[in-house]
């Protein structure tokens, strides 16, 4: 499952936008595998990795491929995922960068799903799609009179109490804990931000 604040993703082009997933394993379920597509306006980084309880899963359990238009396709090994307790999480994680086809009008999408055998048949989730917009944010600080507050500090918070981060140099936008850790917006001379 995406988390929800992946699907309000705002990500301006050249900036990376991380996706993670969950698969939960079943009562003897084989033939696990995670489709995932992107529109052409994100570029997949090749860096897909898995993990269990926080470990990453050595590549050799799991084979990458790309299957129909699947970007990538991650083909887990039977002899791994029987080793796994009914209930385990496996997390992928992974990201792309947005690239100059995306579209402020039109949202790209990130679509995944997972398909498994059990009971001799084969099984497909309903696909989860992560919606990503390219936008600009304008900010406008101003008193109580109406007129423009120059150099008045502000910060993005979302709906988990994280703070937004914005790396220039990389160009990845992150949520952290600390307030202090979180990038802080000035407005100009007539109150204005244009960060974002």
């Amino acid at each position: 499952s995406f988390d929800s604040d992946g699907k309000k993703a705002l990500a301006e082009v050249g900036s990376t936008v991380n996706f993670e997933s969950t698969i939960t394993v079943g009562e003897g379920a084989k033939g696990y595998v995670y489709h995932d597509k992107m529109t052409a306006g994100l570029k997949y980084k090749n860096d897909v990795k898995a993990f269990v309880n926080g470990a990453e899963v050595p590549a050799t359990n799991y084979e990458l491929t790309t299957e129909n238009d699947d970007t990538f396709t991650v083909k887990f090994k039977d002899t791994y995922t029987a080793t796994l307790k009914k209930g385990t999480k496996i997390v992928l994680k992974y990201s792309a960068v947005v690239t100059n086809e995306a579209l402020s009008v039109n949202p790209e999408k990130n679509t995944a799903s997972v398909s498994y055998g059990s009971n001799g048949s084969v099984n497909t989730t309903p696909k989860s799609e992560t919606k990503v917009y390219n936008a600009k944010i304008t900010v406008t600080k101003h008193n109580e009179k109406g007129a423009g507050l120059a150099g008045a500090g502000f910060v993005l918070k979302n709906a988990k109490g994280q703070y937004y981060k914005y790396d220039a140099t990389a160009k990845t936008v992150t949520w952290v804990a600390n307030i202090k850790d979180a990038t802080e917006y000035k407005s100009n001379a007539a109150g204005v931000v244009e960060a974002f």
